[in-house]
């Protein structure tokens, strides 16, 4: 089993309500366990929109513009908490570095960080959106 795999398994697992798995691969074995919700209340389900449409993206992805793709699946944040701004707006200078978003896999939270200096055209995600590995999630004109 190589991380590849690991990374697979987890993206399947990331949006299901999984109480136990256990998955063995040559010599290599994977636990996941959530643990149990307070008062076995379900946790609040957060609905997919629509993906954007392709023909939409490569219009938005034109020469010196770069589709910000998510690595993983997730729970797409556009702050660090509810009370807090955005970490970016559209038509927002950033530099390489800055935090565009947090995703959520797992209760693991991992900031996506803008990979060049540029602007940011077009977010394409809304906060607390599910979100899946390689789904564009912003445009940024480089400069």
């Amino acid at each position: 089993m190589d991380i590849s795999d690991l990374m697979k398994i987890l993206d399947k697992l990331s949006g299901m309500d999984v109480l136990e798995a256990s998955v063995e691969l040559d010599s290599a074995k994977v636990m996941v366990k959530h643990h149990p919700r307070i008062n076995d209340t379900p946790a609040p389900q957060t609905h997919m929109r629509a993906a954007v449409a392709p023909d939409t993206i490569k219009e938005l992805e034109t020469e010196g513009r770069a589709a910000v793709k998510s690595p993983i699946a997730g729970i797409f944040y556009s702050a660090s908490s509810p009370e807090q701004p955005p970490f970016v707006t559209a038509g927002q200078a950033v530099k390489k570095g800055d935090i565009l978003c947090i995703l959520e896999t797992m209760k693991l939270f991992n900031e996506l960080k803008a990979e060049t200096d540029g602007k940011i055209v077009k977010i394409l995600a809304e906060n607390e959106q599910q979100v899946e590995a390689r789904q564009v999630l912003f445009i940024i004109e480089e400069t």
